[in-house]
């Protein structure tokens, strides 16, 4: 009498073929998981981790001009988390304040209330072009926070505070460590 009942899957060589397929597949995943996971990191990396750096100010800029051309007020700033340098005694900050609006003499009243202070003010001047916004900009990250004391003595809010970066103000600040350029938006301590 022989049996002829249904065979099992073992004698016919399937769990093993079974097997084997699930154990391709679970590599096969395992090697396309990590693909997946090589490129987000190599991507992150690529970007020089800014997306790390968002919230750090020292890295934002101010946008390039070029010419004679109005500066653009640089993109809103979230507060960096680092602290800031040390600031320095004011008689240590060379800082020229520029003339941006149509109003006479408002570079001059400003630099006064500065030279009041006690900084090292430089004349004042005008910018090449009408400026329509108020910044305050340092041209060294070791003068950020003499910046800030700038913009406050003459209350300008702090967001206003900005590397020069490739600002293009159509005048030479290579001798300022801090450029005050008051716009047509009237802030600054002395409307002229």
């Amino acid at each position: 009498m022989s049996m002829s009942g249904p065979r099992s899957a073992v004698g016919r060589g399937g769990f093993t073929r079974s097997a084997g397929a699930a154990a391709g597949r679970g590599v096969l995943l395992i090697v396309f998981a990590l693909a997946i996971g090589i490129l987000l990191l190599a991507r992150a990396l690529d970007d020089g981790g800014s997306s790390a750096q968002a919230g750090d100010a020292s890295t934002s800029s101010a946008p390039a001009t070029t010419g004679a051309t109005t500066p653009t007020t640089p993109a809103a700033t979230t507060p960096s988390t680092a602290p800031l340098p040390p600031a320095h005694d004011p008689s240590q900050v060379p800082v020229l304040v520029l003339n941006g609006r149509e109003v006479q003499g408002v570079a001059r009243a400003n630099n006064e209330e500065l030279l009041r202070l006690g900084y090292n003010g430089l004349p004042p001047g005008n910018t090449a072009a009408g400026v329509a916004t108020t910044n305050v900009y340092y041209t060294d990250p070791a003068f950020q926070a003499d910046a800030v004391n700038v913009a406050a003595a003459l209350q300008i809010p702090p967001d206003r505070v900005v590397p020069l970066g490739d600002t293009n103000l159509g005048v030479d600040v290579s001798a300022a460590k801090v450029v005050v350029v008051l716009g047509q938006d009237g802030l600054g301590l002395k409307s002229g």
